[in-house]
């Protein structure tokens, strides 16, 4: 192997060493998206909400809501517990869609989900 070969070598093991770090950065929660780290594009992490009653019989009102913002499934799970912590309210989003089906007790406020969802770092499409 010659000199120019050498450094050619060099700097592509360089490279593949720097696009790796943050790739194996994202994927252990550290990284860019809203799954850990204080890089986390202006999402905030959202304490876990429980809901403790799951029978869609229980909650006679639903709205839908488009969220925008959403990357990965802890994205899902951060729009979920943003809305759940609403008093009456359990959350299913879909990441696909990016779809937030919000079951209520009773009516709540369609501003109050947004700034749930809105405090959590993420947006509501409105159409």
């Amino acid at each position: 192997m010659n000199a120019s070969s050498a450094v050619v070598l060099g700097v592509i093991i360089i490279a593949i060493l720097l696009a790796a770090r943050p790739a194996m950065k994202h994927f252990a929660g550290n990284g860019g998206c809203c799954g850990g780290g204080s890089s986390s594009g202006g999402k905030t992490r959202v304490r876990q909400a429980h809901v403790g009653d799951k029978d869609p019989d229980h909650y006679p009102y639903q709205t839908k809501l488009l969220i925008r913002g959403m990357t990965c499934e802890h994205c899902v799970s951060n729009v979920e517990n943003a809305l759940d912590s609403v008093d009456g309210v359990w959350a299913t989003v879909d990441l696909k869609s990016r779809e937030a089906l919000v079951r209520s007790k009773r009516p709540v406020e369609t501003a109050d989900l947004e700034r749930a969802v809105e405090r959590a770092g993420y947006g509501v499409i409105r159409g």
